[in-house]
């Protein structure tokens, strides 16, 4: 039988909760056998606590980049995260949940975790294809972003007056990823007009 000084148990083997006002414990127990004989044993049982840190990053990501995740701590830590690397940073390209797991130098372990999302935003032009001779088309744009440039201008409008030839526009959304969008815009003929004999 087994008697402990901080729990009721009498298994041979118990659990210690933290008790943050006393990081230091001191742990008795004393055993007896089935003749009375009685033993005792004590262990000095220190308390830590768990690493602190977090994951700073962007948590969109425009499609065709990357993200850097770092984890920030005020104590020196080892880092290994669930894609199988080591170390404060990561970069990922890919969406998904990235998971961090900090070890400091008591063996202490703690993790915390990052949502990545991967943006890509479309847009889409209307308007008519075809323009007569010496003339414009007009084009809109419509789609996932805020801000638009035709043609390399650097007027922000979702409205363009195009000629004949490829219009192209560059969409750009609150998280600055971009898409893209052309049109080709064709000329008629002027029609042809024959007089009479």
């Amino acid at each position: 039988r087994y008697s402990w000084n901080c729990s009721d148990d009498t298994l041979p083997m118990i659990s210690v909760g933290h008790d943050v006002s006393h990081p230091t414990e001191i742990i008795q127990v004393t055993a007896t056998d089935s003749f009375g004989c009685v033993g005792t044993a004590s262990a000095e049982v220190k308390f830590y606590e768990l690493p602190q840190f977090e994951i700073q990053s962007f948590d969109v990501v425009c499609k065709d980049s990357t993200a850097t995740l770092t984890a920030q701590s005020e104590k020196a830590l080892s880092y290994e995260w669930n894609n199988g690397n080591v170390g404060k940073s990561i970069v990922v390209d890919m969406e998904g949940e990235y998971t961090c797991t900090a070890t400091d130098d008591h063996g202490c372990v703690a993790s915390k975790s990052k949502h990545i999302v991967l943006n890509s935003p479309k847009i889409q032009i209307s308007g008519n294809p075809e323009v007569c001779v010496d003339s414009l088309s007009y084009l809109s744009v419509n789609g996932d972003c805020q801000q638009f440039y035709w043609d390399n201008n650097a007027v922000d409008t979702p409205f363009f007056y195009a000629p004949a030839g490829l219009a192209k526009v560059v969409g750009i959304d609150s998280f600055g990823c971009k898409a893209y969008a052309e049109m080709m815009i064709t000329e008629r003929k002027r029609p042809t007009l024959i007089a009479p004999d």
